[in-house]
């Protein structure tokens, strides 16, 4: 047991545990406080067990929470989706990709850098730039992401499914979840963006030796 938390990380909390409590409260408040206390009353001589098996559920609903969030994603972020500003030029970037070992005309990359940068490179330069040890700090803005993200879908398909199979929750709730869920959708697109522009100004340093702010 010890060795299994040990293996339990921050991301695994923020990504999965979390989201997926936040939607099997929302799931379990739609059930309504008389069928809620029969079921609770079932476990009032193993509440350690039903504590245990709540967060193992709990981690596996964010599992497929996150899943979810991952095929649709996508789709929203097209609503809002920005080149993150960095203060480097086209050439810049299409250099720094060049001394990286990306294979093609250095004429064809920055083609592609000013079309999409997000598409074609983001993640090839932050699988780099990740693994740096003065760059600790590219995780935090990931991780936060994930969670934004994470619990922006939880509440909204915890509020839909405890709408459409609860009794007990009342409307205000519902109203709550969705105003919530736009405002850590507004924060996940800014973490977002953090995280885009610094992968690109520490790769960028990392190969051409520049020092941004």
């Amino acid at each position: 047991m010890e060795s299994t938390l040990q293996k339990i990380t921050l991301y695994d909390i923020l990504g999965y545990l979390l989201p997926g409590s936040t939607f099997l409260i929302l799931v379990l408040y739609g059930m309504g406080e008389e069928k809620l206390s029969v079921f609770l009353g079932q476990w009032a001589d193993d509440q350690g067990v039903l504590y245990f098996a709540f967060f193992v559920a709990a981690y596996l609903v964010g599992i497929v929470l996150s899943e979810i969030m991952r095929w649709i994603w996508p789709v929203i972020r097209k609503l809002y989706k920005k080149r993150p500003e960095t203060g480097l030029s086209d050439e810049e970037i299409a250099e720094a990709l060049k001394k990286s070992g990306i294979r093609g005309e250095k004429g064809e990359i920055k083609r592609k850098v000013r079309e999409d940068l997000d598409s074609y490179y983001m993640q090839y330069m932050y699988g780099i730039i990740q693994k740096s040890e003065d760059n600790k700090r590219i995780h935090n803005y990931a991780s936060a992401q994930v969670l934004y993200k994470n619990v922006s879908g939880a509440l909204v398909m915890g509020a839909l499914f405890s709408m459409i199979f609860g009794h007990g929750a009342a409307i205000w709730l519902y109203a709550i979840c969705f105003f919530m869920s736009i405002i850590f959708l507004i924060r996940e697109s800014r973490f977002e963006q953090k995280k885009n522009k610094y992968t690109v100004i520490w790769f960028v340093e990392k190969y051409l030796g520049n020092t941004q702010p």
